[in-house]
């Protein structure tokens, strides 16, 4: 039975290893104060939540389908944890009563395998008790229905009964055949319908024990009859052995998938509770961009007061390329971040804090930022940069969008402004989204007078008196850096 609960399609539960690139976003992004508060520093989750920003959705669909689901989690924040408690318990349970030994005898396996499944449809019974919750979305009504029509009171019972009847049988009937020989050969019992459908093998099973039998008993100290007999048990079993180890698995991957998809869910469910002040929205996919109020996540969860946290715009239609200049402490790499942090949360399903928020879908997010001086490189940072971003230029989608944080700014203003704006120029070109934040003016004036390219520039918004409330608006760049502004806030002359 499929879960489906975040995704309409199965989804791919092998272990997640972050590429180069990707730790240097989480890096870049400052993801990891936000990673810690979804998980609540636990491993599992770390790496649900990593895979699942780092395999973003293609589809409007897709993404509404998700949304869905995490709007209803939010809104049923205790019964998410619960939830996710009770499939913890269920697969603590079945691993800590029961280790199997690598044994070939598929009576072995049968009994074993089969007490298994009833710790399963023991845990299962209470999984269905939370349809009794009042959800909201598709994904949660769907999905306890489907539970409700797999495992009915009806069939629990049932399946109860006749793994009972497996533990506990300790007669030995199976069906034989007469061979060419005159002999007697074990049948496979008769098991025609696929594995791993609950109700199909505990009708099958039914065959076992309602056909008709002719029962003998084994004289004491018959060794040689004992052993033929498990010999015999063995075959019969083989098919059973195999139909029950199949069902075992079943619902192993299926709690395995619920733990995954919940998994998640309990992550965005912790985050949106340690902001609960904060004004969230879930993103609208669009071709044009439209954002308002934006806020930096990693701000918001280590800010004493996440209120204060200043929220910044941005509008373009079919938008190539943003340039936000200005002087430092002004709020670039602060909004640079939050519009990175902001598309990995859409692109995954997430909401993101803001007051509305809409953007086209990227199929993958890079980073360049500057990097201080490395003792151990054997080549300059200039070196350093350009091989960096040619590792992202080699890995680039048709749908890519790469934030830049004063790429190229280890050599001199004009060779970094060349080497930028060729850089930037060949990429939007290619129909990549560029976002760069830089102080070089040579640069950004390269960018305007190219005809090609219409940038929308951003610079921090500065008061008569040099201040700036880091909130960031339209404007071309300025050619001062305002150095005044600085001497004045060391020397305290205004």
């Amino acid at each position: 039975m499929k879960t489906t609960l975040i995704s309409p399609d199965d989804l791919d539960l092998s272990e997640f290893k972050l590429t180069d690139l990707q730790e240097n976003v989480v890096e870049d992004l400052e993801l990891q104060p936000i990673l810690e508060t979804m998980s609540d520093h636990d491993k599992f989750l770390k790496q649900t939540i990593l895979k699942i920003w780092f395999t973003p959705l293609k589809t409007e669909s897709d993404i509404v389908y998700r949304q869905a689901a995490v709007q209803d989690a939010v809104n049923h924040p205790q019964e998410i944890h619960d939830l996710y408690q009770l499939i913890l318990e269920t697969i603590k349970t079945v691993r800590s009563e029961f280790w199997t030994l690598d044994s070939g005898s598929a009576s072995y396996k049968l009994h074993s395998f089969a007490r298994q499944i009833d710790i399963y449809l023991n845990y299962l019974d209470e999984v269905k008790a939370f349809n009794d919750t009042d959800w909201e979305s598709d994904n949660f009504i769907n999905f306890f229905k489907r539970l409700d029509k797999v495992f009915s009171k009806q069939s629990l019972a049932q399946m109860h009964e006749l793994i009972d009847i497996i533990v506990t049988n300790n007669t030995y009937s199976f069906p034989v055949k007469l061979n060419k020989n005159f002999g007697s050969d074990v049948s496979d019992l008769d098991f025609t319908k696929k594995t791993g459908k609950f109700s199909g093998m505990m009708d099958s099973v039914k065959t076992h024990f309602e056909k008709r039998e002719a029962k003998f008993v084994i004289a004491e100290r018959d060794d040689d009859s004992s052993n033929a007999l498990g010999h015999y048990d063995n075959i019969a079993d083989f098919n059973l052995a195999t139909k029950v180890v199949n069902t075992k698995y079943e619902l192993e991957k299926f709690f395995n998938e619920l733990k995954f998809q919940v998994g998640f869910l309990i992550g965005t469910v912790r985050l949106q509770r340690s902001l609960s002040k904060i004004n969230l929205t879930y993103p609208k996919v669009a071709a044009n961009t439209r954002v308002t109020g934006l806020k930096n996540v990693v701000l918001l969860v280590s800010a004493d007061d996440d209120t204060k946290v200043v929220g910044n715009d941005l509008s373009g239609n079919d938008l190539k390329l943003v340039i936000i200049s200005g002087t430092n402490q002004g709020g670039k790499t602060t909004t640079l971040r939050s519009l990175g942090q902001a598309q990995l949360m859409m692109d995954s399903g997430m909401y993101v804090f803001a007051d509305s928020f809409q953007a086209p879908l990227f199929d993958e997010i890079f980073t360049h930022f500057k990097r201080e001086e490395d003792t151990g490189l054997t080549s300059g940072k200039l070196d350093n940069e350009l091989l960096r971003m040619s590792n992202i230029v080699q890995a680039i989608h048709d749908k890519t969008l790469i934030l830049m944080n004063e790429s190229f700014s280890s050599t001199n203003e004009h060779e970094g402004s060349q080497i930028n704006a060729q850089v930037v120029s060949g990429l939007v070109n290619s129909g990549v989204t560029v976002i760069s934040v830089t102080h070089q003016f040579e640069f950004s004036k390269m960018l305007q007078l190219n005809s090609d390219i219409e940038p929308i520039f951003l610079r921090p918004e500065r008061d008569e008196n040099g201040h700036r409330n880091f909130k960031l608006l339209k404007g071309s760049p300025l050619k001062t850096s305002f150095g005044v502004d600085i001497y004045d806030r060391v020397f305290g002359t205004k």
